[in-house]
């Protein structure tokens, strides 16, 4: 039971995600009354885990003491104790611990290769959601004409940031995937989203995707390097 209830916190967790990118839309325009909503979701889902973690007497990560984490909030509290406007500067910390709060709770749930599967998956699945909305409200909607993809998904610097994201993640996927079915449907999703961020036209986008890029190949084994060399040839031809 305390093992299958793991499986209901991975699903608040993504359905959370879900609920905020379309509440914001994916913009920097976000109103407080939803930046203290989602804040308030992720302490809710947060209280439900750590009563799970505490009836279900299950071991902590020992990412969770991750140093940079407990400087990070010392330095805040640091900064707190010393600012001028100390009431402001207290209620808008809460913009820092909230991603920190799904953080912790995403190393102590994500564990075995199944766990890290389904949240993988689903934040493509989420990514790939975003982006046919996106991508078929640019061509039938009010976006109809514009320069560059935004659509109802906000900015399009932001939303470009989010689709260097999500090459990334769906190329790991790729060489990742051992069987030859699936790996062939998942080499569209990279593809797809990097035709989606050229018609972004974000030029903060395509600077962080070539980054991206150099890191993910400085990072990978030889191996796969020669592999995807190999594959760009055609594609650069």
């Amino acid at each position: 039971m305390q093992e299958k209830f793991k499986y209901v916190l991975l699903f608040l967790i993504v359905a959370f995600l879900f609920f905020a990118g379309t509440i914001s839309k994916f913009s920097e325009l976000i109103f407080i009354s939803h930046s203290y909503l989602f804040a308030l979701i992720i302490l809710g889902i947060f209280v439900i885990f750590s009563l799970w973690m505490l009836t279900g007497k299950q071991t902590i990560n020992k990412e969770t003491f991750n140093p940079i984490i407990w400087i990070t909030l010392a330095i805040f509290i640091l900064l707190i104790a010393t600012s001028i406007v100390k009431y402001d500067s207290i209620f808008e910390t809460y913009r820092i611990i909230a991603p920190i709060l799904l953080f912790i709770m995403l190393i102590n749930l994500v564990r075995k290769e199944t766990d890290w599967k389904i949240g993988i998956y689903s934040l493509v699945g989420f990514g790939l959601f975003i982006g046919v909305v996106s991508y078929i409200g640019f061509y039938t909607g009010p976006g109809f004409g514009t320069y560059a993809l935004a659509s109802i998904w906000g900015y399009q610097n932001t939303f470009a940031a989010f689709l260097v994201l999500m090459i990334q993640i769906s190329l790991g996927l790729f060489l990742d995937e051992t069987n030859k079915n699936r790996k062939m449907l998942l080499s569209v999703l990279p593809m797809f989203f990097v035709f989606l961020l050229f018609l972004t036209v974000s030029r903060g986008g395509y600077i962080a995707f070539f980054v991206s890029i150099v890191v993910f190949l400085l990072a990978m084994p030889k191996n796969n390097f020669k592999k995807i060399l190999k594959g760009c040839i055609p594609v650069i031809g």
